[in-house]
């Protein structure tokens, strides 16, 4: 008798679950009898379980047909939409979330363009970036506002030692003066007007800058040059005076014997 009333508890429960369920023929509802969408799922979650292995790893598929896949709230529901990728943990080890995007040039072929990955290497490797601007132009990078960084590192193709090369021709400060009067900014650096119109390339000005402290460091140099020669000109004829002086010296001693 127990038997009986265990098994008929148990024909029941498909019945339950079935009373939670709707299918028409144009909506499905699970854990709902009003779906009020193609497929509706009340309080539950969906699983997709791993399909094929692809590099030791397990891929499971989500297709549409559309262009676009449209997620978040309906209309009139006050509520934020974020989207976490959460790995489940195991103890075998660190697991990591990520998002990539593709091209696809051709018919079964797709190249990797963008890649996030929370541990490891994430890159952008199509199209331009804006940060605060939605019209970043030809920059790859495009920031209205301020960049904080601890260092900067800029790849240059030339540097400005070529100043110290033996051939270079040094301007001399008469033809700087001239050229100052007459443009009012130094040779090579661009002008205000240049700047607001163009900006600024950092690496390209510091090299012209180093060019500027180089030139200055030559003109040091040669004016330490002319002090030396200077200071022996002006000991030379130190010791010429006090020769002379003696020589005056010893004229006098002579007349007043």
């Amino acid at each position: 008798m127990k038997t009986r009333i265990i098994l008929w508890l148990a024909s029941l429960l498909p019945l339950a679950t079935i009373a939670q369920q709707k299918i028409t023929p144009d909506t499905v509802g699970i854990g709902t009898t009003n779906p009020i969408e193609k497929l509706h799922v009340q309080n539950g979650r969906i699983y997709l379980d791993g399909g094929e292995v692809k590099n030791g790893l397990l891929h499971s598929y989500f297709h549409w047909s559309g262009h676009n896949l449209i997620m978040g709230t309906r209309q009139g529901v006050y509520a934020h939409n974020i989207l976490h990728l959460m790995p489940g943990g195991s103890s075998s080890g660190l697991l990591v979330s990520g998002l990539r995007m593709y091209d696809a040039p051709k018919q079964d072929s797709q190249v990797l363009k963008i890649q996030f990955q929370s541990n490891g290497i994430s890159f952008i490797n199509g199209g331009n970036v804006g940060i605060g601007t939605a019209t970043p132009g030809s920059n790859k990078l495009a920031v209205e506002g301020t960049i904080g960084a601890r260092k900067v590192k800029v790849t240059q193709n030339t540097w400005a030692d070529f100043v110290l090369k033996p051939d270079y021709h040094l301007p001399s400060l008469c033809e700087v003066e001239q050229f100052i009067r007459q443009h009012q900014h130094l040779p090579n650096i661009p002008t205000e007007a240049e700047v607001e119109k163009d900006g600024l390339d950092i690496g390209e000005m510091n090299m012209r800058l180093l060019q500027k402290i180089e030139e200055l460091t030559l003109y040091v140099i040669q004016q330490d040059k002319k002090l030396r020669e200077l200071r022996e000109v002006c000991k030379g004829q130190n010791e010429s005076l006090i020769n002379f002086q003696r020589e005056i010296d010893e004229i006098r001693k002579r007349s007043d014997r």
